[in-house]
């Protein structure tokens, strides 16, 4: 398979899932729709990408990032633990490596790039302040672990949130002037003013594997249901080195989801 072009403009700098119309009942009849459909597209090809190349261009050359997200590699190491687990049948996968537990993190939405024609960092503060008060009137919730899948470069698990993170996402952009901006012009999983976002976390890259092995490993392998409880939104920075890659989440703030206790007191 091709590599990226890198003279191509890239928006997040992590791959998200394609929507496809239908009808669906549930975000997991969506979602599972959803995953099926990118494997199949990719049985045309024999090879996958290579994910740090790709991420190279994508990041344009490693510029620093900004997003809300839940960086569970930190903050939920022991569940992150388990979902390495749950995918260390295919680490014997030629060209597959996965990822250390502290670089694990679900993106919820990507704010921009630390670039002179991208985000500077004096605003960044903006954003957590402007997204804050939204944020604290949602209730905590729960997503429960779906499937594992694979796309063009990585193997991810996907999770069922009932479209939970899309109302996380819906208070973003009435909170946040710039996020409301990206999604009208930027952002892969709006189209059409939909939002279409599904939650997944990568677990590990590849480097040229072989689908054929990766559907292979991916047929023997089971997943027990296990749940996430979301109590926190966290906005963090993501920087890596090029010699040694492996970007681990830099937590900037931290937003409780605390619904109707939000009106109890002050709170940043």
């Amino acid at each position: 398979m091709n590599q990226i072009n890198k003279e191509q403009n890239f928006f997040e700098p992590y791959l998200t899932t394609p929507y496809i119309n239908g009808n669906y009942s549930s975000s997991k009849n969506e979602y599972l729709q959803r995953i099926e459909q990118q494997m199949s597209s990719l049985n045309n090809h024999s090879t996958s990408n290579r994910y740090w190349e790709n991420y190279e261009a994508r990041t344009y050359n490693w510029k620093q990032w900004i997003c809300f997200m839940i960086p569970i590699g930190i903050k939920n190491v022991s569940y992150a633990n388990q979902l390495l687990d749950a995918g260390s049948q295919l680490i014997n996968i030629n060209n597959y490596d996965a990822f250390p537990t502290q670089c694990l993190y679900l993106p919820i939405s990507f704010v921009g790039f630390l670039k002179p024609d991208g985000i500077m960092w004096s605003q960044v503060e903006s954003f957590y302040v402007n997204a804050s008060p939204r944020l604290h009137r949602i209730e905590p919730f729960n997503i429960q672990l779906l499937k594992i899948a694979y796309d063009e470069e990585t193997i991810s698990i996907v999770f069922d949130d009932n479209y939970a993170f899309k109302e996380i996402r819906h208070q973003l952009q009435l909170g946040v002037p710039h996020i409301n901006a990206i999604y009208k012009n930027n952002d892969s999983y709006v189209k059409n003013s939909i939002d279409n976002f599904m939650p997944k976390i990568n677990i590990g890259y590849f480097s040229q594997a072989s689908y054929q092995e990766v559907n292979s490993k991916l047929e023997s392998v089971e997943i027990s249901e296990s749940k996430l409880d979301i109590d926190t939104i966290y906005l963090v920075r993501m920087s890596a080195d090029p010699q040694i890659k492996l970007p681990q989440p830099d937590i900037i703030a931290e937003i409780p989801l605390m619904g109707s206790k939000h009106r109890t007191g002050y709170h940043n």
